[in-house]
């Protein structure tokens, strides 16, 4: 090795003469260490991780300097930008002893020489031409570095040359990585104590040194890491912690200098902003752990020290020094400054706060003033951002602030930002309800508002400007009491809005801000919570006052208020103030633009309306007064549509029908107002039928008919045909649809046909694919097929007689669309048969039920001569039929053919659900055979009866003697039918119908055609389509499986069920299970072989034939060892839910027995120990169903297995529904709330009915156990910190919001109602013992001893109210349970549950029970 070595040395001498390129003298140098090349040409370090075992290191040493002296060579930059000359430095650290390595760098000034090779390395990606031939030479070889984990490597590799211009660099950095790594882990002394010795700690600090320079080179060597390590994208492959964190530490042991900051701000700051700006804005994949790490490089250095400058002198610039420059390049950065700012003192002392809050203004302000004027639009995003910035970290700034903001960037002479106002809004709305000294910004905010409506970008920032500024600064004025007053505003802004208008030339078609829906809405939410009564009748007499100044404002504004009342109180007191308003200024009618609001106006108030007021009305309109002689007839009715602006004649018509149908809906019947109006409705009716007879020829010629989306919130004036044809359908037939009652005096079939062409309408959209190219019917597609169904099920319509019969008549009359005009196809009318089937059974009349059977028969036609066939086969319509049968429909001409027909269309249809239409088939058909068989005596049933009988029995015989095949649909008929006939065996024999042997035989004939059917498929299934024996298998194992057929029988079956089981695929899992049920009478074997979860029906039914089979013939004893067996099953972590649904199978079959009680027989097991078992588990399952099953067989044992149910199975069940109910209990997604809430009260109602005397003692666990039930019914509010949101804390498997679609609602509090009231008010039989005191009463007693205790749930009731919501819903459902505790309580109680409760609580029990002595109390006959 010495002698190589010599040679080595000798070569790189002789090629440093030679002027050799600076890659050959490194492979030599490399040699000359021991390192050699592999046969790609690699040059290999040997052993890595290997540490020299010599204790000499002179070659080492030598070589260190001789590299140190290339690397520090001033005018060959060759070995700098080379990565093999710094990938071989990092092996020379690792490989020399630390003190030795930290000498000979400190004397070659390592530092100077990093400086120096970095600022090559930016000059170079700057300006990558002056790429150097080093870089690119593919015959140089390189180090090359992959970093594979966080654990450093102690050895590199020589590798060849990267071609890769790109990679050139990046290849570099990496290695100037590894070797100031190097050097940062020899300067920490290690924290081993097998190594913690003072030679450790003094070559550590001998490192130090090395790495140790003055503050201003240390932060250009950081800031140039970091500028180039941004350039090339480092952070996507490897973590900060790796990559800056060696030079970080370079910067932190620094000379601390007065200047160091300053240091850290020139060379490093830009730099870090510009990497945390790709990192957080540009790069999704950026590695936070970047981010979090350049963030702390940012406090540290720039907002800790400056905080600390300025709490000591406020008046201190230094955080402007520090980022001014920053701010000045790119204004961008001052969000991402403010952001560090608040991040930096979060972890504070609360004590604090005040300081930090008036740090963090400071902080905005200073990089506010620090960004250059000329950049407004630049200057407006940044301040947005920070302001967004503040409203996430709830940061509040002082209004001064926020003053200058908004004359800065929000509101400038020539444009207006509205995301920045917006901003401003959500963070502080006070910077516009507070006026500032000289200048009202409200106003200004207001003018602009109104300004921008008439401009034309309106219909651009429409959207923006309402939601975001306009309708948020209306919740914010009624925060602060102050709603008034922004109606007040909202008035003289609709006034200006007119001004501007009539001035400008722009024919403003959309809604301005003032008169857009979003307003309004938000005004009914607001309303009512935010003003008393008198201030709203204040409110609305100023409104009136105003109407002399204008109609239009006042009109826009009454009108508001008018769909924002609700509720009673508001209404007795507004109600006829607006009447009374109304009525005396009507002739002062608004322009065009708003009359058609006083028309919805007075639609509003005339459901309010006394009569009086409808005395004086009727008067007005009789007298032709305008404009209610609209109102007094027909001719009126064409006069005023006719005088009406013919642009928006649409909208006030629209809202013109909307009033009729309101005053004929409150006229008194035989009135002089009834007679008025029923003319006009008349009149409205019969024009709406010819626009709705014009609408659908318009949709068949393909006219535009708009582009509005249809719903009832529409922002512009004009609407297109389309629109109003619905809004006016939707009027009179969902709104207003009392005022169909006078469709009787309507020409004749004037009103079908309308009903008729709407509901063409509807089905052509309801359709799957519709065939029109109507772009209208396109974009509306749910509106029509919705509103009709919303009229089927108005009870209005169903009650009616008249209008339900047009509705039926128009569904059995357009079976197909044939008829339709808009579609013209053959198809089934799908909406005619969810029509029928949305209708009520009862609602139905039998002459109607009738012609429903008689329809969609596959040897019928329509009138146009199209069969029925194909849409015989839908299963809607079946499903129709199956619903219609469960009445009685038996019409004169049925005969059993029908049923025929419609099974053989199955056998031929396509297999796609098939298996639904024979399900609903055999329904069908048991239905109606139930039905004939009722009155067999009658000529119709007894001949139905005979022909079904003959024609099974002739396909029986034929198919016989063929031996042919047999379709499913066609056995499932038999099936249906043979059995119906077999439950009436007695009467048909007795009526000499069929005798009883010959219906045996029959049966005996279609088992054996069955099992012959099935032997032939079970031998060669291939011989079969999957369909076919899909379908015949499952109905022929149905079949059979009904029938019970016997195992004899079936032991020639099973020769090749094994083999056809073992065919089946994945996807036929359910063929499998069905014949397993069949043959498991035969071996429990096949029942075990086809079993499969419950997660299908068949899944179930498989379960219950094994265990019905293992349970065939055993004692008691072996079934509950066969239940100890399956519940110890049930444990494993696999197939759980199948064996809890065996367990309840099983602990149906044991017999009610308490096992006796043996002390010395740990292994003692009966029904109470299983019972224990499955209530212990309840509450730790992760699974509804798992849960369900558990409930659901604790149920069956409480009710059939008293016996075995002991006092401690009682109390750990209260126990355990205690624990459901509470934050230990099981977690279910919330969907299953409900459900979950409803299994618990299912099994406190068990207890209560049928062991309600072993809760005598135990009462306080009954209280326990409701007191969590009345929780779930309470939804904790959003800022709740009381003693019961932490004592009730609620289930993981309860929605925690009121928005929630899964809250507990009505149904539930039902349930728990239920169960108060039989606690309270016991039935006689569940109190009664067998020996009983004929003196006391039993119910009595048992009303004693749960008015002890429900006192307790009395008291949480109150408390709860107090702290948490409840739906007004469920309160009322609640309210007779609670009356029922209030039966249970003396004076004596009473009293002592009201001194235990604070004021509030007081004064809500003070409620209850003056409630309760009215409404609930028994006061005596």
């Amino acid at each position: 090795m010495t002698f190589k070595s010599r040679l080595s040395q000798e070569q790189l001498v002789q090629l440093e003469k030679s002027a050799a390129k600076f890659e050959d003298q490194l492979l030599e140098a490399a040699k000359f260490i021991g390192l050699h090349s592999n046969d790609d040409g690699r040059l290999l370090a040997g052993s890595k991780n290997a540490k020299k075992t010599s204790k000499t290191y002179g070659k080492e040493e030598w070589l260190l300097r001789w590299l140190l002296k290339k690397l520090q060579a001033p005018k060959d930059e060759v070995p700098r930008r080379t990565a093999s000359a710094w990938s071989l430095l990092a092996h020379l650290i690792q490989v020399l002893p630390t003190t030795n390595t930290a000498h000979i760098l400190s004397e070659r000034k390592f530092l100077p020489i990093l400086r120096q090779t970095l600022e090559e390395a930016e000059k170079l990606t700057q300006d990558p031409m002056k790429q150097s031939p080093a870089g690119n030479d593919s015959n140089s070889k390189e180090w090359k570095y992959s970093k594979k984990s966080k654990k450093r490597k102690r050895s590199g590799e020589l590798v060849g040359a990267d071609t890769n211009e790109q990679n050139a660099t990046s290849n570099l950095l990496a290695a100037i990585h590894i070797a100031v790594e190097s050097m940062t882990i020899l300067a920490l002394p290690s924290v081993e104590p097998a190594e913690e010795d003072s030679a450790a700690v003094f070559s550590a600090e001998f490192m130090k040194l090395v790495l140790r320079t003055l503050g201003d080179d240390s932060a250009r060597i950081l800031g140039l890491w970091l500028s180039l390590s941004g350039s090339h994208h480092i952070y996507k492959s490897i973590g900060a912690q790796d990559w800056i964190s060696p030079f970080i530490w370079i910067w932190e042991l620094r000379f601390t200098g007065s200047e160091d900051l300053m240091h850290f701000s020139l060379h490093c700051f830009q730099s870090l902003l510009q990497l945390l700006q790709l990192l957080r804005g540009q790069d999704p994949t950026a590695d936070h752990d970047w981010v979090s790490k350049l963030e702390q490089l940012v406090a540290r250095n720039i907002m800790i020290p400056a905080k600390a400058t300025w709490a000591e002198n406020p008046e201190s610039d230094l955080l402007s020094i520090l980022t001014k420059l920053s701010i000045v390049q790119q204004s961008s950065n001052a969000p991402l400054l403010f952001e560090i700012a608040i991040i930096s003192i979060q972890t504070q002392a609360t004590r604090k706060r005040q300081e930090n809050y008036l740090w963090i203004q400071h902080v905005f302000t200073t990089l506010r003033e620090a960004m250059p004027v000329q950049r407004i639009d630049e200057n407006g995003e940044a301040a947005q951002r920070m302001l967004d910035i503040a409203i996430k970290y709830k940061v509040r700034f002082e209004l001064p602030i926020l003053y200058s903001i908004v004359s800065e960037f929000g509101m400038l002479a020539t444009s207006t930002n509205w995301t920045l106002l917006s901003t401003i809004i959500r963070l502080d709305a006070n910077t516009f309800l507070i006026q500032e000294a000289d200048k009202d910004l409200s106003d200004e905010l207001l003018k602009r508002i109104t300004e921008a409506s008439v401009q034309t970008t309106w219909a651009v920032h429409q959207r923006q400007i309402v939601d975001d500024v306009v309708v948020p600064l209306m919740g914010e004025f009624a925060k602060a009491r102050d709603l008034s007053g922004f109606v007040r505003h909202w008035f003289r802004q609709v006034v200006e809005f007119e001004k501007l208008r009539k001035q400008s030339e722009v024919d403003v078609d959309e809604f301005s801000a003032w008169e857009d829906e979003a307003l309004q809405k938000e005004l009914g939410r607001l309303l009512e919570p935010s003003l008393t009564v008198q201030q709203l009748l204040q409110l609305v007499e100023w409104t009136a006052g105003k109407i002399p100044e204008s109609t239009d404002a006042s009109c826009l504004i009454l009108e508001a208020i008018s769909g924002s009342v609700k509720s009673e109180n508001f209404i007795d007191a507004v109600g006829p103030r607006l009447i009374n308003i109304i009525l005396h200024n009507a002739k002062l009618a608004p322009a065009y633009r708003h009359r058609w609001r006083s028309w919805r106006l007075l639609s509003r108030t005339l459901s309010w309306i006394q009569p009086s007021f409808l005395e004086e009305f009727s008067h007005l309109a009789a007298a032709g007064e305008e404009p209610f002689d609209a109102l007094n007839g027909v001719n009126s009715v064409v006069d005023y549509l006719m005088t009406t602006s013919k642009r928006f004649s649409g909208l006030e018509s629209l809202e013109f029908l909307r009033c009729a149908c309101t005053a004929w809906m409150i006229a008194p019947e035989a009135s002089e107002m009834k007679t008025l109006t029923s003319n006009v409705v008349l009149n409205l009716l019969q024009r709406l039928a010819d626009d709705v007879k014009s609408f659908v020829q318009d949709l068949i010629s393909g006219k535009d008919l708009g582009n509005e989306s249809c719903s009832l919130v529409q922002n512009k004036l004009s609407r297109g045909e389309g629109w109003l044809a619905w809004a006016s359908i939707h009027c009179v037939f969902v709104e207003n649809t009392a005022v169909l009652r006078v469709v009787k005096c309507l020409p004749e079939g004037s009103f079908q046909e309308m009903v008729q062409n709407i509901f063409w309408v509807a089905s052509t959209l309801h359709n799957d694919r519709p065939t029109t190219a109507n772009t209208w019917l396109h974009l509306n597609s749910e509106v029509f097929p919705s509103l009709w169904l919303s009229v089927l099920s108005n009870r209005l319509i169903q009650d009616d007689e008249n209008l339900r019969e047009h509705v039926i008549n128009v569904a059995l009359l357009s079976q197909t669309n044939s008829k339709n005009p808009l579609m013209q196809s053959h198809t089934n009318n799908k909406l005619a048969v969810q029509s029928l089937l949305t209708l009520p059974l009862d609602d139905i009349p039998r002459r109607h039920r009738e012609r429903i059977m008689k329809a969609w028969l596959p040897d019928k036609s329509d009138g146009a001569g199209i069969s029925f066939e194909p849409t015989a086969l839908d299963a809607q319509v079946l499903a129709l039929k199956v619903k219609i049968m469960h009445r009685p429909t038996l019409h004169e001409s049925i005969n059993f053919k029908e049923l025929v027909s419609i099974a053989d269309s199955i056998a031929g249809a396509d297999p796609d659900g098939l298996d639904v239409n024979i399900t609903l088939l055999k329904q069908l058909a048991r239905l109606t055979l139930l039905q004939v068989s009722e009155n067999l005596d009658q000529t119709r049933n007894r001949s139905y009866a005979v022909e079904a009988i003959d024609y099974v029995t002739k396909k029986l015989n034929k198919e016989k003697s063929k031996h042919s095949w047999n379709a499913a649909a066609r056995v499932a008929l038999f099936d249906a039918a043979l059995s119906s006939l077999q439950d009436k065996h007695g009467v048909l024999n007795d009526l000499d119908i069929i005798n009883k042997s010959n219906l045996d035989s029959l049966l005996v004939s279609f088992e054996k055609m069955l099992l012959a059917q099935l032997h032939k498929v079970f031998e060669k299934p291939a011989n079969f389509t999957r369909s076919e024996k899909t379908q015949f298998v499952t109905v022929a194992c149905d079949a059979l499986t009904a029938m019970k057929v016997n195992a004899p029988r079936l032991e020639k079956l099973s020769i090749y069920a094994d083999r056809f089981i073992l065919s089946l695929g994945e996807a036929e899992s359910d063929l499998k299970m069905r014949v397993g049920i069949l043959l498991s009478t035969i071996s429990e074997d096949y029942s075990k072989q086809t079993a499969s979860t419950t997660g299908s029906v068949m899944g179930r039914q498989s379960i219950r034939a094994a265990r019905n089979n293992a349970l065939k013939g055993t004692d008691s004893s072996n079934k509950l060892g066969l239940l100890k067996s399956t519940l110890q099953r049930s444990l494993g972590p696999s197939n759980e839910l199948d064996n809890l649904l065996a367990t309840k199978y099983t602990v149906a079959a044991c017999d009610d027995a308490r096992g006796v009680v043996d002390e010395d027989d740990e292994d003692m097991f009966d029904l109470s120990s299983a019972y224990s078992d499955l209530c212990s588990r309840m509450w730790k399952v992760n699974s509804y169903r798992e849960f369900a099953v558990i409930a659901e067989t604790l149920v069956v044992m409480l009710r059939s297995k008293g016996r075995a149910i002991s006092q401690w199975n009682v109390d750990s069940t209260l126990g355990c529904i205690s624990i459901v109910c509470s934050r230990r209990g099981p977690s279910f997604r919330p969907s299953q709330a409900g459900n979950v809430y409803m299994q618990l009260c299912r099994l406190v109602h068990t207890i209560l009915i049928s062991h309600r005397l072993k809760l005598e003692g135990h009462f306080h666990l009954v209280a326990q156990t409701v007191e969590s039930l009345l929780r779930c019914l309470f939804t904790p509010l959003q800022s709740t910190n009381t003693a019961s949101s932490k004592t009730f804390v609620p289930p993981r498997w309860l929605p925690t919001t009121s928005s929630s679609p899964h809250q507990l609602n009505i149904r539930h509090a039902a349930a728990f109602t239920r169960l108060l009231t039989l606690i309270c008010n016991p039935t006689v039989s569940s109190v009664t013992r067998s020996q009983n005191n004929a003196l006391t009463s039993a119910t009595d007693k048992a009303k004693r001893m749960a008015g002890q205790h429900m006192q307790y749930v009395l008291m949480a009731y109150v408390r709860l109210q107090l702290e948490m919501r409840m739906l007004t819903a469920v309160r009322e459902q609640l309210v007779p349970g609670i009356y029922a505790i209030f039966d249970t309580t003396t004076p004596e109680l009473r009293r002592a549950i009201n001194e235990g409760m604070d004021g509030s609580g007081r004064a809500v029990f003070r409620n209850l029970y003056t409630d309760y002595t009215k409404f609930g109390k028994w006061k005596g006959s």
